[in-house]
Parts: structure tokens; sequence; C-alpha cells
């Protein structure tokens, strides 16, 4: 890069920074942002984390049905819940075992699920083996153990598990019926999903804290030396 050609780069790396503050994180900054979990000697089972707003219809089936396939804890982080969403929690069978975390949209800037995921890895994230983060329209079913923490035990030795989507349309039903989801809505698109309806090949993700340093929407980010021992797994498997 000459000269001139590396000080117009400068100068607009700083206009850039004066104008868009929240720009001038670095690329290395970001990622060690959060800092990495340190998890306790006494960590244990699965914590579900969920960002809500007004779910009064469906929120005390999704709580009942993860706490009964084991589920140690559920953290709500409430995105301005004006319904009876709260009530119902705090005045459930399980309201021991749920954490409610204010949650209102505090800064256009950022995406205020990932925030609120991230908080939760962080601040949380010590005290469990493992952390989920989904919607309350999604339910995580163990196909062949009775209960996740027996599912989750074949798998101490990586650091995150991808869940592929099933997707559950209407079913048959006009009108959303009385009852609950897990009865109603049992018509699902097929999988793997057509090459026309690609959009539908997702997942969520089931991470150990202390070995990611990012939960997204949908995936988390690795430490790096996860990644390091992932790809060195990875090669020794292909030889």
């Amino acid at each position: 890069m000459n000269a001139n050609l590396k000080r117009g780069w400068v100068n607009g790396k700083r206009h850039l920074r004066r104008r868009f503050p929240w720009l001038a994180i670095s690329a290395r900054q970001r990622s060690e942002l959060p800092a990495p979990v340190v998890p306790r000697p006494d960590r244990h089972g699965l914590a579900v984390v969920a960002i809500v707003k007004n779910e009064e219809k469906y929120i005390a089936e999704w709580v009942d049905y993860h706490f009964i396939v084991g589920a140690a804890h559920v953290f709500i982080y409430d995105n301005g819940c004006t319904d009876r969403t709260l009530d119902i929690l705090l005045g459930g069978r399980w309201s021991a075992r749920i954490t409610i975390v204010p949650w209102r949209n505090f800064d256009t800037r950022i995406r205020i699920q990932n925030a609120a995921y991230n908080h939760a890895l962080a601040n949380f994230g010590d005290a469990f083996r493992w952390m989920t983060f989904i919607d309350v329209d999604e339910f995580i079913v163990p196909k062949c153990h009775d209960d996740l923490n027996a599912a989750l035990a074949e798998f101490e030795d990586v650091p995150a598990i991808s869940l592929p989507w099933h997707m559950f349309g209407p079913s048959g039903h006009d009108q959303p019926p009385p009852g609950l989801v897990t009865e109603n809505y049992l018509q699902r698109a097929e999988f793997p999903p057509r090459p026309d309806v690609v959009s539908l090949l997702n997942y969520k993700t089931i991470a150990d804290p202390a070995r990611v340093r990012a939960a997204k929407t949908h995936h988390v980010e690795l430490l790096a030396d996860e990644i390091t021992r992932a790809w060195v797994s990875v090669q020794e498997t292909a030889k």
C-alpha cells in the first residue's frame, strides 16, 4: 500500500469512528467480547434462554414442557410484556427455577435478541453445563432418550450442538384452537426441506457456555482454541 493510499485509508477510518462511534471496536476487540465464561466446579444441567413479549397464551405450556424434559433453569428476558405473561411465570409451579430479566429495547444499533443471549451467557453461564437459546414456539425434543440430560451426556466432548428446525404449519386450523400447541399442531414440513424452501433449513444451538465467545440467533461463536481443536479433529477423522 503506497503512502497516499494508506493515509487516505487511515483518515477514512477516523471519519467513520467520529460519525459512527460504535464502529470504533476493532476486529480483535469484537472477538474477545464477551469475556470467556469461567465455569463453576459444581455447574450442571441445561439452562434455556428466551426473549419474550406478550406470550400469555403459550408460555405456561412451553415452560412446563422444557422442565419436564429435563431443563434445570429457564431465563426469560422480558422485552416489555403488557399481558399476563410474567404473572403466569411467577405464579406457576416452576417459579423458583425461572429468572426474569427486564429487557426492553435500549439501543437501536444492536440486535436486542443477541444482546439478551450474550447477557445470559456472560452472567449466568458459569452455573450450567449447557445453555440453549430458543423462542417460545420452539420445543427441544430428545428423540432417542427419555430426557435432555441423557441425550446431552453423549456429547460431553463437544463445545456446541446444532439442532435442525422441524417446521410445523397451521395443521388444518384456520384459527388457533384451544388446547396445547404440542397437541394441536402435528403436521410439519418434510425434512430435509425441498430446494425451493431451503430457508426452512436452519437450526438452533445448545452450547457449553465455557467454550464459546458469543451467542447469535441461530449459532454460537466458538473460542479460538475450540475452533482449532475441532479442525484438528476433522483432519484426524479424514485420514
